[in-house]
């Protein structure tokens, strides 16, 4: 059975300065994954000054992680060549991310960077050059303080 964590509304201010450090003046604009990436996306773009667009993709049912499926995507498609910070609020599996990458690199969008607040696998997470700001156990369900089950 895994381990509930709940996260406070403090790490935010972690994430942000994290954001500030290693890409202000180096994206244009950023990209969230919705529903969990949302309030962590609105943080980067606001803290960068740099405007927001949206995937939004499917993986859980509960807390049963399946295949991800693409419901709505709002993205700058005038400027393929821009610099895109990707932003999610947790690394799992990984799943989420693969398929965002997958899908923007079909829409030939060249510099895309990734970022989570947590990561569950590090090895993965270094694999797939997503930075993240604090590590969670694989064992652990991390609940955000912007979600209600």
């Amino acid at each position: 059975m895994k381990k509930d964590v709940a996260i406070p509304w403090k790490l935010l201010d972690s994430f942000r300065s994290l954001i500030l450090a290693n890409y202000f003046g180096k994206v244009d604009f950023v990209v969230g994954i919705m529903n969990g990436g949302g309030i962590p996306a609105i943080v980067a773009g606001l803290s960068l000054d740099v405007p927001i667009y949206w995937l939004y993709l499917k993986s859980y049912k509960g807390r049963k992680c399946g295949r991800v499926e693409m419901e709505t995507c709002l993205l700058p498609m005038d400027n393929p060549k821009g610099r895109i910070l990707l932003v999610d609020d947790i690394f799992d599996s990984g799943k989420t991310l693969e398929f965002s990458l997958r899908f923007l690199d079909g829409l030939k969008f060249k510099n895309v960077q990734s970022v989570t607040m947590l990561s569950k696998d590090r090895e993965k997470t270094k694999k797939m050059h997503v930075e993240y700001l604090l590590k969670a156990g694989k064992n652990q369900w991390v609940v955000f303080p912007w979600e209600h089950e």
